[in-house]
């Protein structure tokens, strides 16, 4: 969006200036919009063009000419040639949309996918002020990012062959250390053997998590992940979940506590995978806490909302204030936590974030260096404000 925020800053100082010297702001705001990259459509509240710039023309095969007074309805979806500047001013006539901004938030934000011709846009819809003076009622800014879908594609099947391919033989060499293991441990005098048995057989169990959660993503990433909704009480759910992980906490010497909600409260979810996200922060909070520390579980009903939250509270090494943006990226891990444990992937929390969307939830946290971290989610209760099918996910 830093294109129309440098149009929007330009135009403010024109007007600005304008105050001391009359001189129109009109041709620098037609020679600003013909030079943006991104596509820019102007039109009125009857839906009639007023501006198409150049990029626009690019974007949708169509000259300016043809296009500045032409009134934009559904029926012109017809017109040979027109489909996608349609959808664009119609988004709801679009194979496939998603809503990246709030429904009341202004500008509105837009991912949009036409077929005809094979189009992937970013849509910024900005409503401009009533004026007397003006014809323009609305500016959309159109981003083709058609082929940044198609190399992010590219590399998630790039990703997920390559992970098949290296699953087999790991998993099978994973399989020998476990046989290798139970021959040993038998056999006294092998003591040495025995201990390079279980450090490659840790070896080959940490680059299966690798390979697991690598396709993982490229399946997220292709909208193929695949979910399986039903309804599930949300105490027994995460009392299952936190049953789960009492083994871990002992080794660790943690204290694992579980508040529940006081009502039962179903919930529509996918339980094996929002069952792997939670665990994964739990897991987390569990593994990086300090000595003797506690974890809290909380489920409470939010007041403003059919929304639950789930609180993942713990006490323990916490995350640095400038590297909370960075924490749900892929491949990210904290500059604190790496010191501690040099073995992992980064994938875990882009993974949780991303399940927990298609729940139609979100994610946010908390944290204090040296006194712990809180994650919540935030998760809706009926059923119609989960997403209907899976969505594409972002290279964050």
């Amino acid at each position: 969006m830093g294109t129309i925020k440098d149009l929007l800053g330009k135009l403010s100082a024109q007007k600005e200036k304008e105050s001391v010297d009359q001189k129109p702001t009109a041709d620098l705001a037609r020679q600003i919009i013909a030079e943006l990259p991104d596509g820019v459509i102007g039109y009125d509240q009857n839906f009639k063009v007023i501006v198409f710039n150049p990029a626009a023309e690019k974007i949708f095969n169509l000259p300016a000419d043809g296009v500045i007074g032409q009134i934009i309805t559904p029926e012109t979806l017809r017109k040979p040639g027109w489909t996608a500047l349609t959808q664009t001013i119609f988004p709801s006539l679009a194979p496939s949309i998603s809503q990246i901004s709030e429904a009341d938030e202004w500008p509105q934000v837009t991912d949009l996918e036409s077929t005809n011709p094979l189009l992937s846009l970013r849509m910024i819809l900005i409503r401009l002020k009533p004026d007397a003076s003006q014809t323009i009622s609305f500016l959309k800014i159109v981003k083709d990012r058609t082929r940044e879908k198609e190399i992010l594609k590219s590399k998630s099947e790039f990703i997920g062959v390559a992970a098949h391919q290296l699953r087999t033989p790991i998993t099978a060499v994973n399989w020998a250390f476990e046989n290798l293991i139970g021959l040993l441990s038998e056999q006294k005098e092998m003591k040495d053997a025995l201990g390079v048995a279980q450090e490659g057989h840790d070896v080959a169990q940490r680059s299966l998590k690798i390979i697991n959660d690598l396709l993982d993503v490229s399946k997220m990433e292709g909208g193929r992940f695949g979910f399986n909704f039903a309804e599930a009480e949300i105490n027994i759910f995460l009392k299952t979940i936190i049953d789960g992980l009492k083994t871990v906490a002992d080794y660790y010497k943690i204290n694992l506590c579980f508040e529940p909600t006081p009502a039962a409260c179903a919930i529509f979810i996918d339980q094996q995978k929002l069952g792997m996200a939670i665990s994964n922060l739990i897991d987390n909070a569990i593994r990086y806490n300090s000595k003797n520390g506690e974890v809290w579980v909380i489920a409470e009903k939010e007041t403003d909302g059919p929304f639950i939250s789930i609180l993942i509270k713990d006490t323990g090494v916490g995350i640095p204030p400038s590297e909370i943006n960075k924490l749900f990226t892929k491949f990210y891990r904290g500059s604190n936590v790496v010191r501690l444990e040099p073995n992992g992937n980064g994938l875990g929390l882009y993974i949780t974030k991303n399940i927990i969307e298609q729940h139609g939830g979100e994610i946010d946290v908390e944290s204090t260096i040296g006194r712990g971290t809180t994650f919540k989610i935030k998760l809706p209760i009926d059923k119609n404000l989960v997403p209907q099918k899976e969505l594409f996910v972002e290279n964050y």
